[in-house]
C-alpha cells in the first residue's frame, strides 16, 4: 500500500519554467548583467545558489547575491505567479491522488526554497481550467514589461 506520493511542482505540474527564466533574466539585468534568455533558460532547474554563480563572480555575489535572489523572488511572485497555469490533467491527477490520500499536503523543499508554496498548490487544486483546453506556450505579453518581466 502506498503511504506517500511526491511530485515536483515547477515545470512538472505547472508550466512555470519560462517564467522563472524571465524573472531571473530581469533580475540579472536589474543588477547590471544582460544575459540572453536562452542561456538563463538552460540553467532553470537549479536553485538560485547554483544558478547565480554561472553569471556572476563570487565577489559580486558576496556584494549583492542575497539582494538579487530576494529581488527575483519578489518579482516572480508579483509578476509571474499570476501567469502560471497547471499542465493539462494536473487537477484530475490531484483529485485522483487526493481520493487515495485524503490528508494530502503540499510541502516545500527545506534546503532549496521554491516558488511552489502552499498557496500555489491550493491554486492548482482549485483551478477551474478545463483539462481539455490546452494553453499556448508561455509568452511574456507587452503589459508584463510594465510589471518588470521581459
Amino acid at each position: 500500500m502506498l503511504r506517500a506520493v511526491i511530485f515536483d511542482i515547477d515545470g512538472t505540474l505547472v508550466d512555470s519554467v519560462d517564467l522563472h527564466a524571465r524573472a531571473w533574466q530581469d533580475a540579472f539585468r536589474h543588477f547590471g548583467r544582460k544575459v540572453p534568455y536562452e542561456q538563463v533558460r538552460h540553467q532553470i532547474g537549479k536553485g538560485g545558489d547554483q544558478l547565480m554563480p554561472v553569471f556572476f563572480s563570487e565577489e559580486e555575489l558576496n556584494r549583492f547575491g542575497e539582494e538579487m535572489e530576494e529581488y527575483r523572488g519578489e518579482l516572480y511572485k508579483r509578476a509571474c505567479l499570476p501567469l502560471v497555469r497547471p499542465f493539462p490533467r494536473v487537477r484530475k491527477l490531484f483529485l485522483r491522488v487526493h481520493a487515495g490520500f485524503p490528508k494530502m499536503n503540499c510541502v516545500r523543499r527545506a534546503a532549496s526554497p521554491s516558488s511552489a508554496t502552499r498557496p500555489t498548490c491550493s491554486w492548482v487544486m482549485k483551478s477551474r481550467r478545463s483539462d481539455k483546453r490546452r494553453r499556448k506556450r508561455t509568452e511574456i505579453r507587452p503589459k508584463d514589461h510594465k510589471r518588470g518581466i521581459g
